[in-house]
């Protein structure tokens, strides 16, 4: 009964420090995902190339990367060469000599006299250090690191915003200037170019010009706004990718893509017509105003109609 209760303990043991290494891997890859995606969508750099599984993957030589793209080198104090049994003097010269070449990063001269990380005398315990390390900062270390990434800040919302503006406001401009030209030409044929009605069109069309303009600095803010709500959006459902186990490989394959796309300018609609009420029914008036000129020349020229009497 006991030596099967023992076994099943170890077992049980067994089981359940496979399913913490495991739960530590899957967390591992999790946080390399994430930090993917922040870099793409905030800038900066991330971790690539291959993790360090354990203490005994160091090279004490090497820079390691952090999956925010931080510089890491082991504490020297981890790769403490063994003095072979010799006096404590011997020890410290040869631990100093290490160091220097350490701090200098001779990786050549370290190799040549201290072999590879196995011969540097570590002890159980620096592997210990490594993992307490890694729980502590929440943090693996990787081979590489990636290009800079440009990210989505305010300036890129600002930029999308300008681009609407340089899209819109020429045919704002057009427009502007063919409503001028057609009410001109329009109050000229009239004959009242200089007259108040003149004027007040003149007024109408300054309005809608305004109008105009403001109405296009609120498209383009609309634009900006779309454009955040898309990077959002993406944002959030590659963060969901990595929430649910995918494979880091697969999201930095789909990262650059999002991103170039959501940095494409959209195709934009064409502005509205602003000025047509300005120059709306001036044909009209101008064609009502030459009956009633004409009507008066009429009336100057033969006289008003004799009304006929009934005794007549």
């Amino acid at each position: 009964m006991g030596g099967k209760s023992g076994g099943g303990g170890d077992t049980d043991y067994s089981a359940l420090r496979h399913q913490k290494e495991q739960d530590r891997i899957d967390e591992r890859r999790r946080r390399r995902g994430q930090q993917m995606v922040d870099a793409y969508f905030d800038g900066g750099r991330y971790a690539t190339g291959d993790a360090v599984s354990d203490f005994e993957s160091i090279d004490p030589t090497r820079t390691y990367y952090t999956p925010t793209g931080d510089e890491w080198r082991a504490p020297v104090d981890w790769f403490e060469p063994d003095s072979g049994g010799g006096d404590d003097e011997e020890a410290s010269k040869e631990y100093q000599e290490y160091q220097e070449l350490y701090d200098a990063g001779d990786k050549d001269t370290i190799r040549a006299e201290f072999g590879d990380m196995s011969e540097l005398g570590t002890s159980g315990s620096s592997d210990e250090e490594f993992k307490d390390w890694e729980r502590r900062t929440q943090r693996g270390l990787y081979t590489d690191l990636s290009d800079e990434q440009q990210g989505f800040d305010d300036s890129f919302y600002e930029q999308r915003a300008d681009a609407y503006l340089d899209y819109a406001n020429p045919q704002v401009e057009e427009q502007h200037r063919d409503a001028a030209e057609e009410l001109a030409y329009g109050l000229a044929q009239g004959g009242v170019g200089q007259s108040s009605i003149a004027a007040n069109r003149q007024a109408e069309l300054s309005d809608a010009y305004e109008q105009a303009r403001e109405q296009v600095a609120r498209d383009a803010q609309g634009q900006a706004d779309q454009a955040r709500e898309a990077v959002s959006e993406e944002r959030q459902r590659m963060s969901d990718m990595v929430a649910s186990g995918q494979d880091p490989s697969r999201i930095r394959g789909e990262l650059p893509g999002v991103a170039d796309a959501l940095r494409q300018d959209p195709d934009f609609d064409p502005v509205g017509h602003f000025f047509s009420d300005v120059t709306t029914g001036l044909a009209a008036s101008n064609k009502s105003r030459q009956e009633q000129r004409a009507a008066e020349e009429a009336r100057k020229r033969y006289g008003s109609p004799r009304e006929t009497s009934p005794h007549s």
